[in-house]
């Protein structure tokens, strides 16, 4: 009905089960899809927890408006081809189930779920209590990092279990300091856990311009990450704080041609909803 009156209007609808199908009527927030769509288990079986245990993250919050953006980016590029909007419908299910299509390999191809293997990388304790990620990767990569952990010449085990238990053994016995200097000397990937508050510090992200301030309609000045896209001509930045939710909804039904007055009744109405600051 919106398509009749504007051909090109680029629609989207985020929800937890989709706008049809047998599953439709249900309501859901991220923690519904982290359930459902085989997260918390994952999440379980890497840790070897006895019971599923919530993310520190609503990964299916995020995702889901991240594949509605691209979905919207998408049909605004078709749009200039054909003339013609979308309708994107994407869900909280859907966009969690896709994050976890390699993991999902196995139970979509029939492998019991007793052979489960929990797909991870390694992290290693330092000899000072730190902890390091190291992939092994290819046999190149396991010569840097032989040589950079003072084990050059070591051949790589074929099992990558004990490969990764050698590596183990060698990042025990240097403090994470002294590990990271090698590391990076022989350029081997590696990460160093970091809490939140040293990850926001991080002398990266300033470099990068990841951390902006703004000015917040409730808090007033704050920090806050910024765009991770950067582009070669062009802008890509915080412009403002971003609206309550429901705050432009009147200059966004006047721009559809709503009147104030019509607006207006559809908010009283509860048919559009406002946030006022």
């Amino acid at each position: 009905e919106v398509s009749a009156a504007n051909p090109r209007l680029v629609y989207a609808s985020i929800s937890g089960f989709g706008q049809s199908g047998s599953f439709s009527h249900r309501r859901a927030y991220g923690a519904t899809a982290h359930a459902e769509a085989g997260w918390l288990w994952v999440q379980q079986q890497a840790q070897r927890a006895p019971e599923p245990f919530a993310p520190g993250i609503t990964v299916a919050d995020l995702v889901t408006g991240s594949t509605a953006f691209a979905g919207i980016l998408a049909a605004l590029y078709d749009r200039e081809r054909t003339g013609r909007g979308q309708w994107i419908d994407t869900t909280l299910m859907d966009a969690q189930l896709h994050t976890l299509s390699e993991v999902a390999g196995p139970a979509l191809n029939g492998a019991p779920i007793e052979a489960w293997q929990p797909f991870r990388h390694p992290v290693h304790r330092t000899r000072d209590g730190r902890h390091l990620t190291i992939n092994i990767g290819e046999p190149h990569n396991w010569a840097r990092l032989a040589a950079a952990l003072g084990h050059e010449g070591t051949p790589m085990p074929s099992a990558p279990a004990e490969a990764n238990a050698l590596v183990a053994t060698w990042v025990v016995a240097l403090d994470a300091s002294d590990a990271t200097r090698r590391l990076d000397a022989a350029g081997a990937p590696y990460g160093l856990t970091m809490t939140m508050h040293e990850a926001a510090a991080h002398p990266y992200f300033a470099e990068r311009g990841m951390i902006a301030e703004v000015d917040d309609p409730l808090d007033g000045r704050v920090r806050a990450v910024d765009s991770s896209l950067f582009f070669s001509d062009a802008e890509s930045t915080a412009a403002g704080p971003a609206p309550l939710a429901g705050q432009p909804t009147r200059v966004l039904l006047t721009e559809c041609g709503y009147t104030p007055e019509a607006a207006a009744a559809l908010i009283a109405a509860g048919a559009a909803q406002e946030q006022a600051v």
